[in-house]
């Protein structure tokens, strides 16, 4: 009897540190990722410590199941046809080692394992982390526009998908305690977000929670009511830090009245600058981009006086739009493949009727408003959050 109960306990013992270091990545993704120099790579070790665990525990079945996912085949696409461009004409290593490393994780993830209880701990530590983060350099260091090692645009859109995530929760259960963390983390990781004074990323959040609640309450009475509290919740976190963000709004009419007056040399200016570049960058290698070549076309559009030499000086790394920068870059396939990484989860969560369903679109949405303004799917940190929670999410049906 006593060698039954011990070996049951070291059983379960294994199995916890099994569970554990299969969930390695999702650990670090909110402990480590934002927070740590060379974060994208650290993850790439704890991906294979994922990977190589759970085939050594659940062997090939998992990855015979989860192989057949959508969107985990879309993504996969999307990685062999980046390591091909990468070969022909450079690229970025960062991009192509964070899809795939995030793609291969899930194939070996066991669904089971990402259950609810698993997802409220993770966005409750995580939305600590990150408002802990932003306090740390907004109130301490004093730094405006500040998230530490990473650039605040991609850490915003990350706080957000935290955001959302907690509101699923909250209006999704009864129970007074998944209420309680769904609250607190939707107040933490919008506060960070505010904090972020990143003006294309308030927007896509705004959007992307009318969403949700348009989506969960499509067929009750109480939509508006719940609509309308958001709304007036959202003004209450905006008045709390309004010196800030009054500062933003002002400078962002006095750009735009430089912008009318012909200065195009702002922020917002410079891109629009960016975009209208662009198309003359890739007028030739419509089909595949031209790869990590964009700089080098860009001077020399400068040299013949067709853009300015300030946007020049700028020396951007991407086009501050991730379909015109996927377009340089990677061409017209790869527009369509990015494409498709916004409609698939869509798709999946409305045609299978999957269990998180309003926070599947209310994300997606996110990544594509915020992408007008932003790359957040060639950041590392908003790529590995983006698949490390939509493919597994979008095979768990109802």
């Amino acid at each position: 009897m006593k060698t039954r109960i011990v070996n049951k306990i070291m059983n379960n013992n294994k199995s916890l540190i099994a569970n554990s270091l299969i969930l390695s990545p999702y650990l670090f993704l909110i402990l480590g990722l934002n927070f740590l120099s060379n974060g994208d790579k650290n993850m790439v070790v704890f991906s294979l410590i994922s990977m190589l665990t759970s085939f050594i525990f659940y062997g090939k079945k998992i990855v015979y199941e989860n192989i057949k996912n959508p969107i985990f085949i879309v993504s996969i696409l999307f990685s062999i046809y980046l390591s091909i461009l990468y070969q022909l004409q450079g690229g970025s290593p960062s991009l192509l080692r964070s899809f795939i490393a995030a793609s291969l994780v899930t194939l070996f993830l066991p669904k089971k394992l990402l259950s609810k209880k698993i997802m409220l701990g993770l966005i409750l530590i995580g939305s600590m982390m990150l408002f802990l983060n932003s306090l740390y350099y907004t109130f301490y260091l004093g730094l405006s526009r500040s998230a530490g090692l990473v650039n605040v645009i991609p850490y915003a859109t990350f706080c957000s998908v935290f955001s959302l995530a907690g509101l699923y929760f909250f209006l999704s259960h009864q129970e007074k305690n998944i209420k309680l963390i769904g609250l607190i983390t939707t107040i933490l990781s919008t506060t960070c977000v505010i904090l972020s004074l990143s003006r294309g990323v308030w927007l896509a959040l705004f959007f992307s929670m009318i969403m949700m609640l348009f989506f969960q309450f499509r067929h009750s009475k109480k939509m508006w009511k719940y609509i309308l509290i958001s709304i007036i919740s959202l003004l209450i976190g905006f008045f709390m830090f309004q010196d800030k963000i009054n500062h933003r709004i002002a400078q962002t009419n006095a750009e735009i009245q430089e912008i009318k007056e012909g200065n195009l040399n702002t922020s917002i200016g410079l891109r629009l600058q960016m975009w209208n570049a662009s198309f003359l960058v890739v007028r030739d290698n419509w089909l595949f981009g031209v790869g990590s070549s964009h700089q080098m076309i860009l001077e020399e559009l400068a040299n013949q006086g067709q853009v300015s030499q300030e946007l020049v000086k700028f020396k951007n790394q991407h086009y501050h739009n991730q379909l015109i920068d996927t377009l340089v870059k990677y061409g017209v396939f790869g527009v369509l493949l990015l494409i498709m990484m916004y409609i698939t989860p869509i798709y999946l969560a409305v045609h299978n009727k999957l269990n998180y369903a309003p926070f599947i679109i209310s994300v997606s949405l996110l990544y594509f408003i915020s992408g007008l303004t932003d790359v957040p799917l060639s950041h590392s940190q908003t790529i590995y959050l983006y698949l490390l929670i939509m493919i597994p999410l979008c095979s768990t049906k109802n």
